[in-house]
């Protein structure tokens, strides 16, 4: 029996229950968003009862597109923005700012004969033009108009720490089966129970703008080794893309990952993943955004049998930031779909956390966070022996002081507590996790 392998996610190929199963996951989501939004909602519309002074309620007003071309420049949808400006000139040709912003954006895209073009237009179209303009143009006429180089962003990260459950062994060492006059109860093998040690961990992340409108490939490397544990040793390799868009007041970004990872040096799992996440265009208090994340996961295990799964996941994100705060709610639904003949079956699930970030002084931060996991199985785990369906609900616990220190390095210590409830008592445990890192960064 491999114990690590029991706990890992899975699916199914009945194609015929998805359509069911996914109107099901939709009806609890939009349940789920209207908890989940709801004192937003009702603080919005206790403000906008406070000012509305006995008068008509009145329409939203219409999006206003220079202020939209300005937020896709600022989260880096520069082609975006360009189309905006080129359509709001077009549609209101004297307008000066839309001017200025579309050859500054052409310019920035590397097209000197266009942008040139254009800062003639408004020294011409516009006199006399501001001085400000002037400047403007004078300075990028200046810079050549070579275009914005495209960014990159590097991490490393090294981890030292201590791990008292490293194989997520039982917390009750005697384990029963069977009822009345039939039940047998006996001790767990030592390998089942909890076993400690230290780990060292390298961890590398390398994002890079492979588009001027913000598209960004990503790598991600971890490589867990434990001291002497090293059947449980792991190194994982992400590669992927995602890239930002835009549908009418909706603002997402698309994903694609594509992830392998080694047990003890040999090939344990490959993944395939894709997440779309939009910004809800919704007038919530200052500071507050809602999202709406869903994504699908081809999970195979190259090892082991009737371990194939794909998972689906559909959930609302509520954030708070500002310049010195920010916190996350997430709540969603699961549906883990098996193929063939998997140990207990189909399984559904939710999920729920939270998790936030606060500046204790100008060199220290805490990071604190809750997450809870609940997967119920459809099939008893094994006919004959074990007759119950699995019911899991893990919560997990951690908190961390950071150290930022000369823009570049951070020093980091985490604490973090999981705990795993089970109606199976071979599958509950608990365990603990305390590590120090150190981070270099390079922009």
């Amino acid at each position: 029996m491999i114990r690590f392998a029991l706990r890992n996610i899975t699916h199914k190929s009945a194609s015929d229950s998805i359509a069911s199963t996914a109107r099901v996951i939709y009806v609890i989501f939009v349940a789920l968003m209207l908890l989940v939004n709801l004192p937003a909602f009702a603080q919005f519309a206790g403000s906008a009862v406070g000012s509305a002074s006995g008068s008509a309620s009145e329409a939203e007003p219409e999006q206003d597109p220079y202020l939209e071309g300005l937020r896709a420049v600022s989260e880096g949808r520069t082609e975006d923005a360009k189309a905006i400006f080129a359509q709001l000139v077009a549609n209101v040709p004297n307008h000066a700012a839309a001017w200025l912003e579309l050859a500054i954006l052409q310019c920035a895209l590397g097209n000197k004969k266009e942008a040139d073009a254009l800062f003639d237009t408004i020294v011409e179209r516009f006199k006399p033009a501001p001085t400000i303009f002037l400047e403007e143009i004078a300075k990028h006429r200046a810079e050549g108009c070579r275009g914005r180089a495209l960014q990159s962003r590097f991490s490393l990260t090294v981890e030292r720490g201590f791990d008292s459950n490293v194989n997520q062994g039982a917390s009750n060492s005697i384990f029963g089966f069977g009822s009345g006059a039939q039940r047998v109860e006996l001790p767990l093998l030592p390998e089942y129970l909890p076993q400690k040690d230290r780990f060292s961990t390298v961890a590398i992340d390398y994002l890079r703008e492979l588009s001027p409108n913000g598209t960004l490939g990503i790598l991600q490397f971890r490589s867990r080794q434990y001291d002497a544990l090293s059947r449980f040793s792991t190194t994982s390799l992400a590669l992927g893309a995602d890239t930002p868009w835009q549908f009418g007041r909706w603002q997402g970004s698309s994903g694609l990952m594509l992830s392998a990872l080694t047990l003890d040096q040999r090939l344990y799992q490959k993944q395939l993943n894709f997440q779309s996440r939009v910004k809800v265009p919704l007038n919530l208090p200052k500071n507050w955004q809602v999202q709406l994340v869903g994504g699908v996961s081809r999970t195979l295990y190259p090892s082991l049998v009737h371990y194939d799964a794909t998972t689906y996941e559909l959930k609302s994100v509520l954030s708070y930031q500002t310049e010195n705060h920010r916190a996350q709610a997430n709540i969603g639904v699961l549906q883990d779909l098996a193929d063939a003949n998997r140990i207990g079956g189909d399984r559904t699930g939710e999920l729920a956390n939270l998790q936030g970030r606060s500046r204790i002084s100008d060199a220290v931060f805490l990071d604190w966070g809750w997450a809870f996991q609940h997967w119920q199985s459809k099939k008893a785990y094994s006919p004959g022996l074990i007759d119950q369906a699995r019911n899991q609900r893990m919560q997990t616990f951690r908190a961390a002081l950071s150290f930022p220190f000369q823009d570049k390095y951070s020093l980091q210590i985490e604490v973090r507590h999981v705990r795993n409830k089970e109606n199976i008592s071979l599958f509950e445990y608990r365990g603990n996790v305390i590590q120090a890192s150190w981070q270099w960064q390079r922009f």
